[in-house]
């Protein structure tokens, strides 16, 4: 995509319109490949139409993510719609805790999903979360990149015995370093010790960077352990050893197993992204492939016979996407509710 235009109040990002492109291919007898169906024409059928209607019953709104896998697809968005209002309908998290969770696998460093970030900082804010909160979940997953740093410090002492210690560390100084980690992280984790013996003054300041984010009182303990979570959970990331000090945490802070596997429920569906990523270059190989069809006999073009040209749809103003999300949608509140996932 070229770009974007972003919605009003209710409307998603839609992505911007490449420029016209030929109709696809006809059913004439000429054509040699089935014609596949119009990518972004915007004309369901009723089954179609009918899956959308409960995408945003059941999830408060529409995305125009979804249009091309609707219309290329219907079953995949049926059975999409089914699993990604799962945590909404069953869980127990507010709506601003649970935009975070989506937050911290779409900014996540192993993923950095643009479109999923603006969504769901979108959705955030009118949840009710403040620019400050939405730039501690921010940090949070700007922590993430230490795990590096600790498996280089673990694989060098294997390969080089004892070569990792480059600035003493007395033991005094090891203790300090590791009650305020877990004044940090809320419980102690034996794969910090190689890092801090290594460089006490480096990991002194990264304990100074992750603790401005976790223990600065913007986001509650139990939020910072769910966010961390949902970040090292992700297929994006899988940090073992992190998830289970985060987990650790979170149940010493009174979260239940229930939310764990919650926030987890929710951050599986990072993969649709796949989905919502390659459908529209698969529409436009689509497009590719019917300029490259050849007229039929007589001189009708077999490209668009039996049907009208039709041009890749043009982005819909603010105004259009405003009006088709609400008259989607069952009330205001719901369609402000949460974004695509």
């Amino acid at each position: 995509m070229t770009g974007q235009v972003h919605g009003g109040r209710n409307g998603p990002a839609i992505p911007a319109a490449h420029g016209r492109s030929p109709g696809l291919p006809g059913a004439g007898a000429a054509d040699h490949i089935k014609s596949p169906p119009v990518p972004g024409d915007g004309e369901l059928s009723a089954a179609q139409r009918e899956i959308r209607a409960e995408f945003v019953r059941r999830r408060g709104y529409w995305a125009d993510d979804w249009q091309l896998i609707l219309e290329l697809a219907p079953e995949i968005m049926a059975a999409y719609t089914d699993l990604s209002a799962y945590a909404w309908e069953t869980g127990s998290l507010d709506a601003k805790t649970r935009e975070f969770m989506y937050i911290a696998t779409t900014a996540a460093v192993t993923h950095i999903h643009p479109i999923g970030i603006r969504t769901h900082g979108r959705n955030a804010l009118r949840a009710g979360a403040t620019p400050r909160e939405l730039v501690t979940v921010l940090a949070l997953l700007a922590g993430l990149g230490m795990a590096g740093y600790q498996l280089a410090v673990e694989v060098l002492e294997e390969v080089s015995p004892g070569s990792t210690a480059i600035r003493p560390c007395p033991d005094e100084r090891f203790l300090e370093l590791r009650t305020e980690y877990q004044r940090v992280f809320g419980v102690w984790d034996e794969r910090a010790a190689p890092a801090i013996r290594a460089d006490p003054e480096f990991f002194t300041r990264f304990l100074r960077w992750a603790g401005a984010a976790r223990v600065s009182g913007v986001l509650s303990p139990r939020v910072v352990a769910l966010i961390s979570i949902a970040a090292n959970a992700s297929v994006t990331h899988l940090d073992r050893k992190a998830l289970a000090r985060e987990m650790r945490a979170a149940l010493a802070l009174g979260v239940t197993p229930a939310e764990i596997l919650e926030v987890c429920n929710m951050t599986s569906g990072v993969s649709v992204h796949s989905l919502t990523i390659g459908v529209p270059i698969i529409a436009d190989l689509i497009r590719e492939e019917a300029a490259t069809q050849p007229a039929g006999p007589g001189g009708h073009d077999a490209r668009v016979e039996g049907q009208n040209p039709i041009a890749e749809p043009q982005a819909p103003d603010e105004r259009s996407a405003v009006a088709a999300t609400q008259s989607a949608a069952p009330d205001d509140h719901d369609a402000d509710s949460v974004e695509e996932s």
